[in-house]
């Protein structure tokens, strides 16, 4: 099927005439970007996996105090340290075990009552490297 075009191309006047209604799936509209529902759904769960294995992996590896909260959403889990220990450098030294964490008082904007990380487990390449990166992490806490 085609559609009249003028000097300035096709005719969007038109265009109701000229293509057949398609019913989407399920479309979501954000920032212009058009996202299909099914693909959110796999996100969905691929998050949901990363977090369920990050908060295993955490609670086993550095024990349940450090994540007295577990999430039920989100990209990230903030690690509990406990009382007194110096967040700069707690993240020094994972980064030098090769972990890669936010400090937590960027998130706040007051003193926090203790020092919080944040672990993202969305931005781990691999699950495989998100508990890598959780084991490198034994020992600091």
């Amino acid at each position: 099927m085609s559609l009249p075009v003028d000097a300035h191309g096709m005719r969007p006047d038109y265009l109701d005439d000229g293509i057949p209604p398609v019913k989407p799936l399920v479309l979501l509209e954000t920032d212009g970007t058009v996202i299909h529902i099914r693909s959110v759904a796999r996100l969905q769960t691929a998050l949901t996996q990363r977090r369920r294995l990050a908060v295993r992996t955490v609670v086993e590896t550095l024990g349940a105090d450090v994540l007295p909260d577990h999430p039920r959403g989100g990209y990230h889990l903030w690690l509990r340290l406990p009382r007194g220990t110096d967040e700069s450098e707690f993240l020094s030294a994972a980064l030098a075990r090769g972990t890669a964490l936010a400090p937590g008082t960027y998130f706040h904007a007051d003193q926090p009552d203790v020092p919080r990380v944040r672990l993202s487990y969305a931005a781990a390449p691999t699950t495989a490297d998100l508990v890598t990166g959780i084991h490198r992490l034994e020992g600091l806490v």
